[in-house]
């Protein structure tokens, strides 16, 4: 997301930061304008007149929030402060950040703008468009003699903690549960501690993001259950050493698509298992502790059933031990379960690497979907399906032969040639 700002003087609005900022204001997605406009009687603009103030000061304050938040989009149009503004959204995954504009049709002023296409971008080449784009606001104040503004004071802020990564990835963590790290409460700050005892980087993130809003208590419970996991009841002995196994053959690249891991992953791990060839899909019980077998867990033992609030399933590093852990469930809902349990082992087998770990609901967050990918595959591997469908056999009866709810079925035909085309590699 790029800004091109033409200043413009004269203006007569009446706080003097607004008064200095005033521009045409052009933002640019994957070099289409997200800027321009249609007035209600069919004038078109190309940029927009606007002071950029706000929207610096916006992205300034919320800095942590766009980097460390998981699973939901900003939109500059939080930052209009009265201005007419393109819904242009950012996403950061974890990985790569995705920008795109909804088109949006205004009445106050009567304009309307046009989407612009999903695109990604890394993240330092987005922190450089926007620290750009403040650094421009701050020299045009400076230029009109307006020097120590809330914008500049905010700025210094996130430059300094930039510098230090304790107290970056403190911050980020502060901005996954939307709260100013700058001015945060005790307790707050306590909760992210308490937390960062049983995660850390990226899954971390990805926890605080999936807990924002849920009852801070319950999920402070939780945490005490997780920090006390550990014996026969939980441990998959043999996960790390076949995740390591199975590390060794999957392609993996600089800015791979997390389904590209995911899928990769399942089918690389099949044959581990197997030993070079397929296992039929049946093989794969229906009941959990059967499953957890494959993976090392001493028969008769495995019960990892627990109130997991805000989690749909754990997994958890202990020493050499990795320790999956899934979320009680209403009677009969063995399947989301399952495939839940499969999640938690598809994140030690993408990455073994990568410590404890949380599964939850978050949309868009690298680790929750290399693993939604993962477990798909895993559980209903693509030439299974067609085969089955080959057979005569529809969405329903493949989904219960498979033991996977039937979006599961319908999700893997949906995305057959990704599937296809990663494996063909």
């Amino acid at each position: 997301m790029k800004f091109q700002v033409e200043w413009i003087g004269g203006a007569e609005n009446a706080v003097p930061e607004e008064r200095a900022a005033v521009a045409s204001l052009r933002i640019f997605v994957d070099g289409k304008n997200a800027a321009a406009h249609h007035e209600e009687a069919g004038k078109q603009h190309d940029c927009l007149t606007v002071s950029v103030y706000g929207l610096a000061d916006g992205i300034a304050r919320e800095w942590w929030r766009i980097f460390g938040g998981r699973g939901k989009p900003v939109t500059l149009r939080r930052y209009r402060d009265g201005y007419a503004l393109p819904d242009a959204r950012m996403r950061f995954d974890g990985q790569q950040v995705w920008i795109w504009a909804e088109a949006l049709a205004m009445r106050n002023p009567p304009v309307r703008f046009e989407s612009c296409p999903l695109v990604s971008r890394t993240r330092a080449d987005v922190e450089r468009d926007l620290a750009d784009f403040i650094g421009l606001a701050l020299e045009r104040l400076k230029e009109q003699g307006l020097k120590s503004t809330s914008l500049e004071q905010c700025w210094q802020r996130v430059l300094a903690s930039r510098e230090d990564a304790t107290e970056a990835a403190f911050c980020e963590a502060a901005g996954a549960l939307h709260l100013d790290p700058y001015a945060i409460s005790d307790a707050d700050a306590d909760f992210i501690t308490r937390a960062a005892r049983e995660f850390e980087g990226e899954s971390l993130l990805e926890f605080l993001s999936a807990v924002r809003n849920v009852d801070r208590s319950r999920v402070e419970a939780t945490l005490e259950d997780i920090s006390a996991i550990q014996g026969d009841e939980t441990r998959l002995s043999n996960l790390r050493e076949i995740a390591a196994e199975t590390k060794g053959l999957v392609r993996q690249q600089s800015g791979q698509w997390p389904w590209s891991l995911g899928y990769q992953s399942a089918a690389r791990l099949r044959e581990v298992l197997c030993h070079g060839t397929s296992p039929s899909p049946d093989s794969l019980s229906s009941d959990i502790p059967k499953m957890a077998t494959w993976f090392g867990a001493s028969p008769g033992m495995y019960k990892a059933e627990k109130d997991l609030v805000g989690l749909l399933a754990l997994r958890r590093d202990v020493e050499d031990d990795i320790h999956i852990v899934i979320r009680k469930s209403e009677p009969g809902d063995t399947l989301r379960q399952r495939f839940a349990f499969a999640r938690a082992v598809g994140d030690a087998i993408c990455f073994p690497d990568g410590g404890s770990a949380p599964v939850n609901e978050l949309d868009s967050a690298y680790r929750q979907a290399a693993g939604r990918a993962f477990a798909a595959e895993f559980l209903a591997p693509i030439a299974a399906v067609e085969k089955m469908s080959k057979d005569g056999r529809d969405v329903y009866e493949i989904a219960e032969r498979l033991h996977v709810h039937s979006e599961v079925i319908a999700r893997q035909f949906e995305n057959a040639g990704r599937i296809r085309s990663v494996q063909s590699r």
